[in-house]
């Protein structure tokens, strides 16, 4: 087949552009731009409500622990009542026992007790020459006092302005016992006879022993003062006398 050559001489034919198809239309750079456009406005459209979102589960998440924390507090606040409550129930059973063991105490034989055959056995040693014990008798009397600890408690209770109930009254027994001695003094004169009565008052205070490698005396656990009341002359078999009366009181604990 004979091609015919329809250009001009030294003119060659422009072939098109590689990747380009003949007849395809050129994109305009307006558009181009334009959808760029809308791509930046969409993303500066979306960043606020990220943040707000961010911001809105980090409120969510402070609001959250804050109703936690009220729970955790309202709880902490139900055990504490509850602890105060059992501890006011224990203290009181706690003063209870203290008060009944300071009167078990009170009650229970020691250091501060009386044992009468010891302190009669002393004065069989301690009587002086010329006094006779006419008769002898030992009184006891009880009356009921408050114990330290019920003290303290119910002080405690009027400075917190009596704040729930009173607590209850605690007592215990103050035991006092008296030795009574009715005694003759056996002297012609008045003088010698009061002599008497003081040496003997005298021997009461004065006397010591050793007992299982201790020191006991006569007037341990018992008042300092001896009492002589009661002086008044008496015949006795025929011979003029002086009675008198010694009292001794035990100490209170």
């Amino acid at each position: 087949m004979i091609r015919i050559n329809l250009l001009e001489e030294g003119e060659k034919a422009k072939r098109p552009k590689k990747g380009k198809a003949v007849g395809e239309p050129l994109v305009s750079k307006p558009l181009v731009i334009s959808q760029y456009i809308i791509i930046a406005t969409i993303v500066l459209a979306l960043i606020p409500l990220f943040i707000g979102y961010k911001k809105f589960m980090k409120v969510r998440e402070v609001v959250n622990n804050v109703e936690v924390e009220r729970s955790k507090k309202k709880s902490n606040e139900k055990q504490v009542a509850d602890l105060k409550k059992k501890s006011a129930a224990v203290k009181e059973v706690l003063d209870t026992l203290r008060n009944q063991a300071e009167v078990v105490t009170k009650l229970t034989p020691g250091e501060s007790d009386i044992y009468w055959s010891e302190k009669l056995d002393y004065l069989s040693d301690l009587i002086p020459e010329n006094i006779y014990i006419l008769n002898l008798k030992i009184t006891e009397s009880v009356r009921e006092v408050e114990t330290k600890e019920s003290i303290e408690a119910r002080q405690a209770w009027e400075k917190n302005k009596k704040s729930g109930p009173p607590p209850p009254k605690q007592t215990r027994p103050l035991i006092e016992q008296r030795l009574i001695l009715t005694c003759i003094a056996q002297a012609e004169e008045r003088e010698n006879r009061i002599r008497l009565m003081t040496s003997f008052q005298d021997a009461m205070k004065n006397h010591q022993t050793i007992r299982h490698g201790k020191v006991r005396r006569f007037i341990d656990n018992f008042q300092d003062s001896v009492i002589i009341s009661g002086i008044k002359t008496v015949d006795s078999y025929g011979v003029e006398c002086g009675q008198f009366t010694i009292t001794l009181i035990t100490k209170q604990t």
